[in-house]
């Protein structure tokens, strides 16, 4: 923070805080601590050209001899920029809340214990609902099976800073466990306290059946391109189109276009990865049918 300038008239203080906080201004000001700390207030404060600004205000209590409060003693930073930044801040998370909102592929975000997020599309495909603290946890939706090698890999990924792929066993809102591959990458400080995994749920369910059929079964084979070549492709395309939506929106935001950058080749592996398959399955399938 920064001195605060002069304000508009020195002799009436409380004249020049917003009339919004003045209440809490005063009852700060009037009722004596009961012990010898600082305390400290953020409010609005008209300066001395007339401009709004916030300021922290840090009171430290007088006594006499005899115990007596003799009032405080104050010491006045301006943080306006500070609040400015944090305001800014709030506005880009909310614009992102609502841009996952909107987004079609199911989206969720967990830190190492598992606790986070998950879009409405994700909540859909679950059956699930967040709990009391708004909180979703993704193990809770696993094959028991599957659930040891989650944790393990979720905390070292998170501990790491590193992508994650996996394929889980997810029980589905029917109650069905669908065999669905697992993305996520790293977001906020890489290996501390705040990183959090952003990933996606793709389900891969026909394409896993389709691959343990028998070689020789036209039907899974053309049940395999149709996934591949469609449905598989579609939401690569509207996690792209999310992913490059956020690297709009927040050109200034470095972790999020170091998230949205990942993605996007990320994606863009796999469906040439998927492309590569697909056509020699396609010149078989052609050539029995």
């Amino acid at each position: 923070g920064e001195a605060l300038p002069g304000t508009a008239a020195t002799g009436d203080w409380f004249a020049q805080i917003h009339p919004d906080d003045r209440s809490l201004v005063r009852g700060r000001y009037a009722s004596p601590l009961r012990r010898d700390e600082t305390t400290c207030i953020e409010y609005r404060l008209r300066d001395g050209s007339g401009r709004e600004r916030w300021v922290l205000d840090s009171l430290i209590p007088r006594y006499d001899a005899q115990g007596r409060w003799h009032g405080y003693l104050s010491s006045v930073i301006d943080i306006s920029e500070r609040k400015h930044s944090e305001d800014s801040l709030r506005a880009h998370r909310d614009d992102l809340a609502r841009l996952l909102d909107r987004c079609p592929a199911p989206v969720w975000v967990a830190d190492a214990r598992g606790s986070g997020y998950a879009n409405p599309s994700c909540l859909g495909w679950l059956g699930a609902k967040l709990d009391g603290n708004g909180n979703f946890d993704l193990l809770e939706h696993l094959h028991p099976e599957d659930r040891d090698t989650w944790l393990d890999s979720r905390a070292r990924h998170v501990s790491e800073g590193s992508q994650l792929k996996a394929e889980l066993r997810v029980r589905r809102a029917d109650g069905e466990y669908r065999h669905v591959y697992v993305m996520a990458v790293p977001a906020g400080a890489t290996g501390g306290n705040d990183t959090r995994l952003v990933g996606y749920l793709n389900d891969v369910t026909e394409l896993s059946r389709t691959t343990q059929a028998p070689a020789g079964a036209a039907r899974r084979r053309a049940q395999m391109i149709e996934v591949l070549g469609s449905a598989h492709n579609e939401e690569l395309r509207q996690l792209r189109r999310t992913a490059e939506l956020v690297r709009v929106m927040f050109p200034d935001e470095p972790q999020l276009q170091k998230v949205s950058s990942t993605v996007l080749t990320e994606s863009e592996h796999l469906e040439s990865l998927v492309e590569e398959m697909l056509v020699p399955l396609r010149s078989r399938h052609e050539a029995r049918a």
